[in-house]
């Protein structure tokens, strides 16, 4: 059995103000984890049908507190503990008098930048937690890529801001905070969207997921507002589609379009001496491909970033306020509730009837559809070989735009 796990936190959950509740509802730290495939020797038995779902996550454990290195370290090694034990001593299942073993192989993907950091030991924000010498990607941590596109996005806006003026000052000088307002002005006015601008309250930006994935969408205007290479902007928004695609990759077609972009990006900002670790990520695609036995979806930790506006509807609406502690057990049986498998994928099968599948022409010559397994999927997921059909792995996994249950999607349609 294949499992994927990982804590996050998030703020911004209502406030009460009874003292029974004051000094417990800051912060919500979780961890989430997910059956992906179960197989045998020579059979893959189950798949989930889309990994980068909030309804197949489940919750592991709830707290309201901050989230903290020690504590992201803390909760990794109790994981690995638990799929230590389970190695050791499998569990034991019967079906029709044939007793089956099952053992685990787990990935800590289902977490952010900054809790891989915390569990190698990065203390360097600028540093990459998959190089040398942490070596992330052998601890089974996950790249994060989720992230990775709007942090890109907002960093070519920025240093396009920067080489507009003369001399390239620092991103606090006055005239490039002027020249970056009047880019981000232009961009508002050509996509009808609000770019750069403060959240209501002072607290965080309006920039999200969606809005990165528009501006790379139309690649042309968006290089021509910024007035950088259109190249550049689209060989972007392809490695950051692939990176969290639920197609088989070529890491050789990976590692010659990631050369493409790295040389792209220095020859626009020669005063450029290091790539940021959100663009740095993508050199380790290619490694990913490869070392992994599932497609990349599988490894993106936005399904636990979406279990968030699940518990900010639960907590007012669905929890009881007699106690932190009731509302907190409230929660958690909410959470794990519309988890269900069997009401997940009931749930998923009627929401999957109303999507159209795209597909992005200019990613197909990287899709290695030679290696990818053939199988038929029934109504829970289950999978069986069959070599006559014409339908891929993880067909029905296909990563699909959800804006109404995350301001931060970051999946694309294939």
């Amino acid at each position: 059995m294949h499992v994927s796990a990982g804590p996050d936190s998030a703020t911004g959950f209502s406030h009460y103000n009874q003292a029974k509740f004051l000094a417990h509802d800051d912060s919500l730290f979780t961890e989430h984890y997910m059956s992906m495939r179960l197989e045998t020797s020579n059979q893959t038995l189950y798949i989930v049908p889309n990994p980068q779902s909030d309804t197949f996550c489940r919750v592991r454990t709830m707290c309201w507190t901050k989230e903290t290195d020690d504590l992201t370290r803390e909760m990794y090694n109790k994981f690995f503990e638990e799929i230590d034990e389970i190695n050791l001593d499998p569990v034991h299942v019967e079906i029709d008098n044939v007793t089956l073993q099952v053992r685990a192989k787990a990935i800590y993907s289902m977490i952010d930048g900054k809790a891989a950091n915390a569990i190698v030991g990065n203390r360097n924000t600028h540093g990459c937690p998959l190089c040398p010498p942490y070596y992330g990607i052998n601890k089974m941590i996950g790249p994060s890529f989720f992230h990775s596109r709007l942090n890109a996005v907002e960093w070519l806006m920025r240093n396009a801001a920067k080489k507009a003026v003369p001399g390239n000052p620092a991103q606090t000088h006055p005239e490039v905070r002027k020249e970056a307002r009047s880019q981000a002005d232009e961009l508002e006015q050509y996509f009808n969207m609000n770019i750069n601008r403060p959240k209501i309250g002072g607290c965080g930006s309006s920039n999200n997921g969606n809005m990165a994935r528009k501006l790379l969408e139309n690649s042309e205007q968006f290089a021509s507002t910024l007035n950088i290479n259109a190249g550049l902007v689209k060989n972007l928004k392809i490695i950051s589609s692939l990176a969290l695609s639920s197609r088989k990759l070529k890491s050789g077609k990976v590692k010659e379009l990631w050369a493409i972009l790295s040389k792209q990006i220095f020859d626009e900002f020669p005063f450029i001496k290091k790539l940021p670790p959100c663009i740095h990520k993508y050199s380790h695609l290619a490694e990913f491909v490869d070392k992994l036995p599932y497609t990349m979806n599988f490894v993106d930790e936005q399904s636990g970033e979406r279990c968030h506006k699940r518990h900010k509807f639960s907590r007012p609406h669905l929890s009881r306020k007699t106690s932190a502690e009731d509302n907190l057990m409230d929660m958690m049986r909410e959470a794990l509730t519309w988890s269900d498998p069997k009401m997940s994928y009931l749930a998923y099968q009627s929401y999957r009837a109303k999507i159209e599948k795209k597909c992005d022409i200019e990613m197909i010559e990287y899709f290695d559809q030679e290696k990818e397994e053939i199988k038929l999927t029934n109504n829970y997921g289950y999978t069986e070989s069959d070599k006559n059909s014409g339908s891929d792995e993880n067909d029905s996994s296909d990563s699909e735009s959800e804006d109404n249950l995350s301001d931060d999607e970051d999946s694309d349609s294939i």
